[in-house]
């Protein structure tokens, strides 16, 4: 017969999940590298209609090749990356005119760049 002990249930400590659920601090060549969109990412964010989800959708593109997964509290990253991200999208953040909309949250959810 096979082993009759307890069973682990938890692969992560709670620590290990706070880290998997937002962002980690970036370096100034992270930052570079990883969050740098390219013609055809750019060609892909076109397709969302709402800044914010244009905004997004280029943050989490972004976090994939950077960490191998998409953080759960994507509104926790950087705000150098999310401002990074903004100006090579043509977005203004924080109640300029690209994010203008009354039924979004203050800076669409993001961190004040």
């Amino acid at each position: 017969m096979g082993w009759e002990g307890p069973m682990a249930t938890r692969v992560f400590s709670d620590e290990e999940l706070d880290g998997l659920r937002s962002f980690p601090t970036i370096g100034k060549e992270e930052l570079i590298r990883y969050f740098t969109l390219t013609t055809a990412e750019e060609a892909f964010l076109s397709r969302f209609r709402r800044a914010q989800n244009v905004l997004g959708a280029a943050v989490q593109l972004c976090a994939l090749p950077w960490l191998g997964f998409v953080p759960d509290d994507v509104p926790s990253a950087s705000p150098a990356a999310v401002g990074r991200l903004a100006r090579q999208l043509g977005l203004t953040l924080c109640g300029g005119p690209a994010l203008r909309d009354p039924a979004t949250l203050p800076c669409a959810g993001f961190p004040a760049v």
